[in-house]
């Protein structure tokens, strides 16, 4: 990518950005940090988050031989893996508590928000906390293609999936007391079709719109903004319990991927060029 002369705008995205992500480091160190009586869970702990690797590092090198063909820099990189992990993790984390304290005081019965809490909340404030993520980073880098724009959103979304990971293995270890090594085999199992998705149809949506892209329409575009909500929804609600509902939701999720990929990919490389 051209580089160019750090403008207004570049300088307070900046700040804006180390601010957020320096807020969710704190966050998590402190959601993480048990003072007294724990030294014996750490060590569960550690063992079960372990188990996050067996996805987390074929994605990191899955992501690498991805960032090489689309050639994205260091600096974009960096800035997706940082403002997903903390960003979108953070802003998450508070848009789903500001939410669930809504919703418990409109007086909606425990059967229902037990049920329909986590649908209600976690598609609509993750996701759009994932999509700021991804507009900070792109806002930088303020000259891109379709095929950059989609590969950041997939960063932004693994960084996310590894934080949540971490946290819901520690809030089984040492919040329900249990060994922590089932949560980590249920989030390594979902973690092929989670976040890194939804983020990276997202993103596509959210640069075809911002950079005004003539070779996507806007229909297009929103229906990348509104799918992985939509999805991220199914996923959390009540319709999760029906019979190969997971497969049927991998399948369409898949299947849509896919058919984003080869639409970018048909596109000339001169038309795909977009400028935020």
């Amino acid at each position: 990518m051209k580089k160019d002369i750090p403008t207004l705008r570049d300088k307070l995205v900046m700040l804006v950005l180390v601010f957020l992500v320096v807020a969710g480091i704190s966050y998590l160190c402190q959601t993480l940090m048990v003072k007294k009586g724990a030294n014996d869970l750490y060590q569960n702990f550690l063992l079960a988050s372990s188990l996050l690797l067996i996805y987390f590092v074929p994605f990191v090198l899955i992501i690498r031989k991805i960032v090489q063909k689309v050639q994205l820099s260091k600096k974009e990189v960096i800035l997706s893996a940082l403002t997903g992990a903390f960003i979108s993790t953070y802003l998450g984390i508070l848009g789903n508590m500001q939410l669930s304290k809504l919703l418990i005081e409109m007086k909606l019965s425990k059967d229902f928000l037990s049920a329909w809490g986590a649908a209600l909340t976690a598609p609509f404030t993750e996701e759009l906390s994932k999509g700021f993520a991804v507009l900070l980073v792109v806002l930088l880098c303020r000259r891109l293609n379709l095929k950059q724009g989609l590969t950041i959103g997939i960063i932004v979304g693994v960084g996310f999936e590894i934080v949540e990971d971490v946290i819901y293995v520690f809030q089984s270890v040492f919040q329900f007391h249990e060994s922590g090594f089932a949560t980590a085999i249920d989030r390594v199992a979902s973690a092929t079709v989670s976040h890194w998705l939804f983020a990276s149809l997202f993103a596509l949506g959210l640069v075809s719109l911002l950079g005004r892209c003539k070779a996507i329409s806007k229909a297009q575009a929103i229906f990348w903004l509104v799918f992985p909500v939509f999805l991220h929804f199914v996923l959390n609600s009540p319709f999760e319990d029906v019979p190969n509902s997971s497969a049927i939701l991998a399948t369409v999720g898949y299947a849509l991927f896919y058919n984003a990929i080869t639409k970018i990919s048909n596109i000339p490389d001169e038309k795909q060029e977009l400028v935020i």
